[in-house]
């Protein structure tokens, strides 16, 4: 029985799928989150900048939303370009839209 031949077309999953997988890195990798894990440790991804902060309120500019969030203790252990990372204990988080063209429209 005689082998058969595999094409000489072979293609790699990422070019076979790489729009998808820009896509999907674009939304998972590149957009704001917020990770809180047991009350104690906040991860902040992709943050614009920090608004304000003290030991007992900070607060988030996200792109599209403005996030304050509101505890004790509050210290950011990691500052770098990504990725905050904050450990306190946290009470209260507040939601925001810092749509600059809303103020813009009423005047």
């Amino acid at each position: 029985m005689a082998k058969k031949k595999r094409g000489k077309n072979r293609f790699t999953l990422r070019e076979v799928f790489g729009t998808q997988f820009k896509a999907v890195e674009t939304v998972l990798y590149k957009t704001p989150q917020l990770h809180l894990n047991n009350s104690e440790n906040l991860v902040v991804e992709n943050c614009k900048t920090i608004v304000s902060y003290t030991e007992n309120e900070i607060c988030f500019d996200m792109g599209a939303q403005l996030i304050s969030v509101h505890g004790d203790n509050m210290v950011m252990e990691t500052l770098s370009k990504n990725v905050i990372t904050v450990r306190g204990r946290f009470f209260n988080m507040e939601f925001s839209y810092c749509n600059k063209n809303l103020h813009s429209a009423d005047e």
